[in-house]
């Protein structure tokens, strides 16, 4: 963004610099000298208005096209509400939105910006569609003017390929008017995301559209199936791209049981989803696959000769319910054969037994892993140094289980006259390992002693830092032994608490290269390994602490008081509502006040506030009626936030006390009582 501005600056700079000159030199061509005392002078060139010069030319037009086009992409693919500090993944892929469309304010501007852009088809590639009884303005099964505003933005896309997101949360969908229209370019869809119930797959299944299906192009696919009744619904199969013969990636989430989705015609290379979705067979022509295998499943029973062999898969993630024991990973190792493995992950809660499982399936295997991420508890030590002698190429290597000392011993790099950099015999293990993670999350987290820290410590000093006096290091490897670059330490480690020998070694190693992380992710300064700095860092953050809220974040609220009953979290009392009437402090990114939309039977408030103090404004309204359209007192039904890309709403069920348990989490205190709402109602 930066750039931009500053691309923008000097375009405009360099634009109106143009103008000018261009302006002055016809200015002094066209008058003729005065002449005083024998002498030509021009007239003043303060005499030319500079807004006379600039109405010949526009300054939106002189732009150039590629400055032009860079501006757009901004525009429509950025969300002004995200930080990009924070997730950096997330710079592009602002959807269309049925109102408020990016392309089409850009289109209005002049007639070049127009032009430019209906020529420019990636900017009407995005699609997003929200389906919900809830929303009036979303409603496309009475709003035509909708289906023909989706038709002319799918026209103005051209032959562009399309990225789409459904969002249907209706219950039961008998008919729509807008899924028709968008799945007559399905032939265009690249990249597809599909959050809906299922009543509205059985829709997308029906004979009315499931002719116009055609996914020709579609290579990404992101799944959820949204169950709300999971415990008791039946099983159901979504077939809608059984032929997409370019699929690649499939990511799929489902809630209940035994939701399955088939694949006949496609190309898939990754895979995410829970185990009992998918048929096993597919796992033979992946290469990267993340299974979730809490469910009880039946697909174990259709394999023949219980073996499984996928000759094309190189990383393999299994994930067991957290909490309990299913047995479902140990049933999978037993059956898979992966020869060219690279990366094994594998999750699940305390067993010891499962150490075993690993051993077996690398050793029928015979693959050479570079990435070795076991997150399980209390595995036994003899399989801990068994399995790291079966992977002798790893790169990384990650045990929530503490390694034994006898294996940190044998991790060293002693000296030996027989190994060096002239190519001898190297006798530690894991002789290309970079990288060792020791973290773990709280309630799996294996604690080390502070000795046995200390011991891993000195190890990695021998594996490339010992002898080196250098503070910057660009070599990584000394001799046949690769050095050991990131460290990420455990979850119990406190460099305040550290010996004092241990903190010396640590800020060495830092100072030499070494990348320290601590168990949630965050890299270790050198300043933090020095005890005169502690005080300092302490201020810093204290400071960071203290600075007053930013105004975006405050909103004020008034109520007018009307005697009107009330329902407040499923109690009943004669108080008084309010109607409503607020007023927010804020900058230029709150580019709208909160609208009430007023129905004849209920009420929804439309609001782009941002997302930190979202509850605060359900927690005061939520169960309260409003005049509605005939004038009569009807509850707020909705409350809905239009933050960027993030849509929110809250229905009025049980939510003051769910506001209360947010708000204890953000730090903030509700002042909601059962009787009323006090004056203020929010406290910071």
């Amino acid at each position: 963004m930066p750039q931009l501005f500053n691309a923008l600056h000097t375009s405009f700079r360099f634009i109106l610099g143009d103008i000018l000159n261009t302006g002055h030199s016809q200015r002094r061509d066209d008058e003729p000298p005065t002449a005083q005392g024998g002498l030509l002078e021009n007239k003043p060139e303060s005499d030319v208005h500079a807004f006379e010069l600039m109405r010949s030319a526009s300054v939106a037009q002189r732009l150039p096209l590629d400055l032009l086009l860079e501006i757009f992409e901004t525009c429509v693919f950025s969300n002004p509400y995200q930080d990009d500090e924070v997730r950096p993944t997330k710079k592009k892929g602002r959807p269309f939105w049925l109102r408020g469309n990016a392309p089409f304010n850009l289109s209005q501007v002049c007639r070049y910006w127009r032009e430019t852009a209906l020529m420019h088809r990636r900017l009407w590639k995005h699609v997003h569609l929200r389906i919900s009884s809830h929303r009036p303005w979303a409603r496309a099964q009475t709003d035509s003017r909708r289906v023909k505003f989706l038709e002319l933005y799918l026209e103005r896309s051209g032959n562009a390929k399309l990225a789409v997101t459904i969002l249907c949360t209706l219950p039961k969908v008998t008919e729509n008017l807008l899924l028709p229209v968008l799945f007559q370019h399905s032939h265009r869809i690249e990249f597809l995301s599909f959050k809906s119930t299922p009543s509205c797959f059985d829709f997308c299944g029906s004979e009315s559209v499931r002719g116009l299906l055609k996914f020709d192009s579609l290579k990404t696919l992101q799944l959820h199936i949204i169950r709300r009744d999971f415990m008791t619904a039946l099983p159901c199969t979504v077939r809608l791209f059984n032929e997409a013969p370019l699929l690649e990636d499939v990511n799929m989430r489902a809630t209940g049981r035994h939701q399955e989705i088939t694949f006949r015609e496609h190309n898939l290379r990754q895979l995410s989803a829970p185990l009992s979705s998918i048929d096993l067979q597919l796992m033979t022509t992946l290469e990267e696959c993340s299974l979730y295998v809490a469910s009880s499943v039946m697909q174990f029973f259709s394999i023949k000769d219980n073996k499984l062999t996928c000759r094309f898969l190189r990383v393999l993630a299994l994930q067991d319910h957290p909490n309990k024991e299913t047995l479902n990973i140990s049933r999978l190792l037993d059956m898979l054969v992966v020869p060219h493995l690279k990366s094994l992950s594998v999750k699940n809660r305390e067993n010891p037994s499962l150490g075993g499982k690993i051993r077996s399936f690398l050793n029928r295997s015979h693959c050479s892993l570079t990435n070795l991420d076991v997150d399980v508890r209390g595995l036994k030590r003899d399989d801990i140094e068994e399995l790291v002698r079966l992977c002798p190429l790893l790169e990384r290597l990650r045990f929530t289980t503490p390694l034994r000392r006898s294996l940190i011993r044998q991790l060293r790099n002693e000296p030996n006259d027989s190994a060096g950099s002239s190519g001898g015999v190297v006798t530690c293990l894991l002789p290309e390992l970079e990288i060792i993670d020791l973290s773990a999350p709280k309630h799996r987290a294996g604690p080390y002693l502070q000795n046995d820290f200390l011991m891993l410590v000195k190890m990695i000093e021998t594996r490339g830092y010992a002898g080196d006096t250098t503070t910057t290091t660009t070599t990584m490897v000394t001799g046949p032994v690769s050095r050991l670059r990131q460290l990420h330490v455990h979850n119990g480690f406190n460099v305040r608490t550290a010996s004092q020998r241990l903190r010396n070694k640590l800020w060495e190693l830092a100072e030499k290269g070494l990348e320290v992380y601590t168990s949630e992710g965050k890299r270790m300064t050198l300043r933090e390994f020095d005890p005169e700095e502690w005080d300092a860092i302490d201020e810093e953050i204290a400071a960071a602490n203290a600075k007053p809220v930013d105004p975006e974040w405050w909103i004020d609220l008034w109520w007018e008081y009307y005697g009107l009953e009330r329902q407040y979290g499923g109690c009943s009392d004669s108080i008084y509502a309010y109607e409503y009437s607020m007023c927010i402090l804020a900058k230029q990114d709150i580019e709208e006040e909160p609208t009430l939309d007023r129905g004849t039977d209920s009420v929804e408030l439309h609001t782009n506030r941002p997302v930190r103090n979202r509850c605060s404004l359900p927690a005061k309204i939520m169960g309260s009626r409003f005049e509605t359209q005939r004038g009569t007192p009807g509850f707020l039904k909705w409350v809905i936030y239009d933050i960027g890309r993030d849509r929110e709403y809250f229905e009025p069920r049980n939510l003051p006390q769910r506001a209360r348990s947010v708000y204890k989490k953000i730090g903030l205190e509700c002042d909601i009582q059962q009787s009323g709402i006090s004056n203020g109602g929010i406290k910071e």
